[in-house]
């Protein structure tokens, strides 16, 4: 026989939300689906417990929920102040900094300095919300970087607060990036695999969550329910129920459906696109011609008389200053070419999202075959 779940090892299970409104996307629930899972578990005698609570050891007892809520999608704003508030919720919200204050679908930056100061807890989750795998960081290191440390660097300056936990885009981590940050100065990191976590946290940078989507989060609360509300479980009960399926990490070499899309953000990926600096690049043919227009200062030369030289790199119509028309030309051409980069990224996670949704929609129903044949057998 188990022990009873008052018996049990002090613990809390860790909720992903994604967009609170309704919307046709597996990942998007609607306001009233949302607030009848916080119902559902507290008329079942789950407590919402913070993050805060969950690192200082403030947990007793298996009756414990963690609200996360991944991307910081605008429909989250109007749910914390409706739904979570007046239920004494403060989620964790995973930011990546990319969309904030820059798409109609994002919240502000005003409105995540109003969310922490209610007590939402705010965490890292990338800069544009890329796999942190890998096989990511041998394509694209400076990307991979950015990641990690660009977005707790601005998440830290925009709120005036100290970023230490990451929420990995898509639950995908490596070697690499746990390397990196502890580096950058993180303590905790949430993942996808589905089961409890224990208190005191032992692995902080492997806490694990489920994914609330649309065919999975009644199964997710009924599964809560069943592991915690009975007094007497047996052990062969309790043992079948709670073998949740691992996110397994793909081959590092091999292309599966889970880390192809990797491959196509070499595609969209260019930091000069993204980031423009003021560098010009020189090619072998201009540089030799340059080389031979420079000459040596002779002995009666004063070093003031180098300002007044001009050393031609390049033709003269490249030296000449830009016109105020010019200038909106340029301008125009890199934003274009920065809102077609976004597009794409969009599109990117879009698919993904779409991918991984069949996956976690294959291991829910698994699952399911697997407890009913366990019942039958039992």
């Amino acid at each position: 026989m188990m022990p009873a779940a008052s018996e049990q090892a002090d613990g809390f299970y860790v909720l992903c939300y994604h967009a609170i409104k309704e919307r046709k996307d597996p990942y998007s629930l609607s306001p009233d689906t949302f607030r009848k899972n916080i119902e559902q578990l507290q008329q079942n005698g789950f407590t919402f417990i913070t993050f805060d609570d969950a690192k200082s050891g403030r947990v007793r007892g298996v009756k414990n929920v963690l609200v996360t809520i991944d991307d910081g999608h605008e429909s989250v704003w109007d749910a914390y102040f409706t739904i979570m508030k007046p239920a004494g919720i403060k989620p964790v919200l995973g930011i990546y900094p990319a969309i904030i204050g820059k798409r109609k679908y994002a919240m502000t930056w005003e409105q995540l300095k109003t969310l922490r100061d209610e007590g939402c807890y705010i965490a890292a989750h990338g800069y544009n919300h890329m796999y942190l795998s890998s096989k990511y960081y041998k394509e694209n290191i400076v990307q991979f970087k950015k990641e990690i440390y660009l977005s707790k660097k601005v998440l830290e300056q925009k709120l005036n607060i100290t970023v230490d936990t990451m929420i990995y885009p898509f639950g995908v981590h490596s070697n690499e990036s746990l390397t990196m940050l502890k580096d950058a100065g993180y303590k905790y990191g949430f993942t996808l695999d589905q089961k409890r976590a224990a208190v005191p946290i032992s692995d902080g940078f492997h806490i694990p969550r489920y994914m609330m989507t649309k065919p999975a989060h009644k199964g997710i609360i009924a599964r809560f329910i069943k592991n915690t509300g009975s007094a007497e479980v047996s052990a062969v009960a309790v043992s079948s129920s709670d073998r949740q399926p691992e996110i397994i990490q793909p081959d590092k070499e091999r292309v599966t459906i889970k880390n192809y899309p990797a491959r196509l953000k070499k595609l969209v990926i260019n930091d000069i696109i993204f980031m423009p600096e003021n560098k010009t690049t020189v090619t072998k043919k201009q540089h030799k011609k340059a080389s031979n227009t420079i000459k040596p200062l002779s002995k009666n030369s004063k070093k003031g008389d180098v300002k007044d030289k001009k050393i031609k790199y390049f033709p003269a119509s490249k030296n000449k200053k830009m016109t105020g028309e010019e200038n909106k030309i340029r301008d125009k051409k890199q934003s274009y070419l920065r809102d077609m980069k976004q597009f794409y990224i969009d599109l990117l996670q879009k698919s993904s999202n779409f991918i991984f949704s069949l996956k976690q929609t294959a291991l829910t129903k698994l699952e399911q075959v697997k407890q009913k044949t366990a019942e039958l057998f039992s």
